[in-house]
């Protein structure tokens, strides 16, 4: 049964028959990146809140990037090789006792979505994180090739000593990836109607690569239980701040792991804390004022 729950930031259409329990075994969420242009993985800043927020409290639980690719090396931009790489950590943490979450990000989760359905033994849950399902509607390639453009243009003004510099914030061989990434979410999205495990789904209101559209069409495919989870003003780059971005992090890992809302009890006792402060002004004010005077006002 599926019930939409409406909290701040953040509107949630949620499968009751999705069970979240806390691991009683070593349990991990492997985490594929999106398209990036530094060789920093995307879900850093998750993995570092995870790890100063919630790892004391939760040893069995891990989470690890897992690089498809690195921007830097040429050679990494096949879609065999981003295969192989979440492949090879499957097997690496299922040979270490681990349950598996798998989790995708932008382009990444049709290959995510075909390895859910080859290891559906392995895997127990599986986390899409604004799904890409279309690769021309959203403005995917042409956005990317406009990027690419703008590099080549400053590569030429500036040499190959300026290009080498901003190396780190920029894809080498632009092109070739794109296609392979385009060959990627063609190939395997038909995977999403094969996979049999829990999901949960996030999107933001202001992603234009994840489109309202590659939202229902995912949703329109899958088969089992899915929780989605719709960020006011939340852009593609979903994961990349965790001051921005923190109430999804939140998501993901009580999806995972039954966590806790550090962030949203926080706000809550803000919350009280502003309410309590404006009741004490009114009330040295006016000792006879009530909760309603301070309700009416607030809303002023």
């Amino acid at each position: 049964m599926l019930h939409t729950l409406r909290k701040k930031g953040v509107t949630k259409t949620i499968d009751d028959q999705i069970k979240i329990f806390s691991p009683l075994e070593k349990t991990v969420i492997l985490c594929c990146n999106g398209f990036q242009t530094t060789d920093t993985h995307d879900a850093l800043p998750m993995c570092e809140y995870f790890r100063s927020a919630y790892q004391k409290d939760y040893p069995l639980c891990e989470i690890v990037p897992v690089f498809l690719f690195e921007a830097s090396v040429k050679k990494s931009h096949r879609k065999k090789l981003f295969e192989q790489r979440i492949e090879n950590k499957i097997q690496e943490y299922h040979a270490k006792g681990y349950q598996i979450i798998l989790s995708g990000y932008s382009f990444s989760c049709s290959l995510v979505a075909k390895m859910a359905y080859k290891h559906q033994d392995w895997i127990s849950k599986v986390i899409f994180i604004a799904p890409i399902y279309d690769c021309v509607m959203n403005n995917m390639i042409p956005g990317y090739l406009k990027f690419a453009s703008k590099y080549a243009k400053l590569k030429k003004k500036y040499g190959k000593k300026v290009s080498k510099a901003i190396g780190r914030q920029t894809v080498q061989g632009m092109p070739f990836l794109l296609i392979n990434i385009f060959l990627s979410v063609l190939s395997n999205r038909k995977y999403i109607r094969k996979i049999s495990q829990d999901v949960l789904l996030l999107r933001g209101t202001s992603d234009t690569m994840s489109s309202e559209h590659a939202i229902k069409q995912v949703q329109k495919r899958l088969r089992g239980h899915f929780t989605t989870c719709i960020y006011d003003n939340m852009t593609h780059t979903c994961v990349q701040s965790l001051r921005l971005n923190g109430i999804l992090f939140e998501d993901i890992f009580h999806f995972a792991f039954n966590t806790p809302f550090y962030l949203q009890e926080e706000e809550v006792k803000k919350e009280e804390k502003e309410k309590n402060r404006i009741y004490q002004i009114f009330f040295e004010l006016d000792p006879n004022c009530d909760d309603n005077t301070v309700a009416m006002e607030e809303q002023v």
